[in-house]
């Protein structure tokens, strides 16, 4: 199973919808740098969805917080986002693993580095044709109840690649 790096705002977006825990079945391990362990747990007042993603978190049986130890490049790419993110892309750099970042600017970043970004819809439509759940859409609609935000177009492309 290839493992997973995961940004504030999937864990949020995917906890919110009740899908997180689908991941186990997925990637092994799951890691949350320091940055977006802060972001979510200590920060959790901002993250009313992420109340799963934040006991996960705390307990680190499967999501499992990691230093990143490539500060020089967490440094440059502070520069253009947030420590969450990059974290994120640096660690999932130096660990080889496979980048969840659900913003444009951050995914692009990812993509520069030579990485290969997936974001909330992405793994949703990875869970459903693995039959982890149901339904995309049930879980798109709960993250936009939530304040998800993503442009029409995209939901539209996902709903059809999910066959719904």
């Amino acid at each position: 199973m290839p493992c997973l790096v995961m940004d504030s705002s999937v864990l949020a977006s995917l906890s919110g919808a009740g899908a997180l825990e689908g991941l186990r079945d997925l990637f092994c391990p799951i890691f949350v740098p320091e940055g977006v362990r802060f972001e979510i747990v200590e920060k959790g007042s901002e993250w009313e969805e992420a109340e799963f993603a934040q006991q996960a978190i705390i307990e680190g049986h499967w999501l499992l917080t990691r230093r990143c130890r490539n500060r020089k490049k967490v440094e440059q790419l502070k520069n253009r986002l947030d420590l969450g993110e990059s974290e994120v892309i640096a660690l999932a750099i130096e660990i080889g693993c496979l980048a969840a970042i659900d913003e444009k600017k951050g995914r692009k970043l990812a993509i520069q580095a030579g990485l290969r970004p997936i974001g909330s819809l992405g793994l949703l439509l990875l869970m459903k044709k693995a039959g982890i759940i149901p339904m995309v859409k049930t879980g798109i609609d709960l993250m936009l109840a939530n304040g998800f935000r993503c442009s029409p177009d995209l939901i539209s492309k996902i709903l059809r690649e999910a066959d719904e």
